[in-house]
């Protein structure tokens, strides 16, 4: 059976979770949920009721999906393909063209080759107090962490049959829009306090949408919406000239609400064995505390309490056999010992066992 591919999304009153693992026939969905939760405790105990429910394994990834406005990010061009290049570049790179100090920030990056040797790469870079919040809360949970995805990074499915299209995500407090090209997260634009009113919603993404477009030369590329807008928002996109699609989720046993598309979305990308891009918790300063790395713990000292029974066991077993040698040497010694003693006419001794029958055959003969 194929490894699960947990997605999970912490919004201030709810909890989105999706489950999903590949198929004969593709990545396919196990399951939806929302869970509601009112504050910190309760998305504790949230998660630790989905931790009891779907036990993730070690071969299991569970990836928690970040809202864009809690980082940065930046796509930057360099003309060279060289990953050990890039990963020494990148990062003092961006660094420099933000306004906060680079040691609070932890990077995600995705490489993508461009033509003539160029390289493309998107980097996210994400606070690390937040993150560690993130950690700490899953670890009170005992819900293990893998991975974690910034919007809109997590809507991309890096497909190239995905063709280009505007991606539109709404959150209780975040609405942003981004240009997907491929699969590939081109530029997108961000309102952290989006505007109640839907007429000053759509004029906003109508006007980020344009300005996305316009640094590629496309024109009227279709919507599609992840998450539950305000009513109007859809016939506003429609009213304007776009063509307003559902998020992509074709799914007919299991239905999925808006709200639960974005997490639907990124599970399922991961079922499809995509490239890790996120922020990887099985390394680095987070890994004593999240993910499946603080299973291996535990089985580090179940390993090492095995290897030492059986050092043990070999230890045991060897002691026996030396002892056993060391007294089969004695009574061999013995044994010639005696045989000489008695039949000190032998003069060579090649069978010990043999040649004391012998011997006695022949005075049992001679005795009569």
């Amino acid at each position: 059976m194929s490894r699960r591919y947990i997605a999970i999304e912490l919004e201030p009153q709810a909890i989105h979770l999706a489950a999903a693992q590949q198929g004969e026939e593709g990545p396919r969905l196990e399951q939806v949920r929302t869970l509601p939760c009112g504050d910190q405790e309760g998305q504790v105990d949230s998660l630790r009721s989905l931790q009891e429910e779907l036990q993730p394994g070690l071969g299991e990834v569970v990836e928690v999906l970040l809202s864009a406005s809690s980082g940065y990010a930046r796509r930057l061009a360099y003309p060279f393909r060289n990953t050990r290049k890039l990963a020494a570049v990148v990062p003092p790179d961006f660094f420099s063209r933000l306004p906060v100090d680079s040691a609070e920030l932890a990077l995600a990056s995705s490489h993508y080759e461009a033509e003539a040797g160029q390289s493309r790469v998107a980097v996210a870079g994400v606070e690390r107090s937040l993150l560690r919040q993130v950690v700490d809360l899953f670890d009170a949970a005992e819900m293990p962490l893998s991975r974690a995805t910034p919007l809109p990074w997590g809507l991309a499915d890096n497909s190239e049959e995905a063709g280009r299209s505007l991606l539109i995500w709404l959150r209780e407090e975040e609405v942003g829009l981004a240009l997907s090209d491929g699969g590939e997260i081109r530029g997108h634009a961000l309102s952290p306090f989006p505007s109640q009113q839907v007429s000053e919603l759509v004029t906003w993404l109508l006007r980020q949408a344009e300005v996305l477009e316009r640094r590629d030369g496309w024109e009227g590329l279709p919507v599609t919406l992840f998450g539950s807008g305000p009513e109007g928002l859809r016939a506003g996109l429609e009213d304007a000239g776009r063509t307003v699609r559902d998020s992509g989720l074709s799914i007919d046993d299991l239905p999925v609400s808006a709200a639960q598309s974005r997490v639907a979305k990124l599970a399922l990308a991961g079922a499809k064995a995509r490239r890790p891009q996120g922020i990887n918790f099985l390394q680095g300063e987070f890994s004593p505390a999240g993910g499946w790395q603080g299973l291996l713990r535990p089985l580090r000292y179940s390993l090492g309490l095995a290897a030492l029974v059986l050092l043990l066991g070999l230890i045991t077993i060897g002691s026996g056999y030396l002892r056993k040698a060391r007294e089969a040497d004695r009574l061999d010694a013995r044994a010639l010992d005696l045989l000489k003693t008695t039949f000190p006419e032998i003069r060579t001794v090649q069978d010990i066992s043999l040649q004391m029958q012998s011997q006695m055959q022949q005075l049992r003969a001679r005795s009569g």
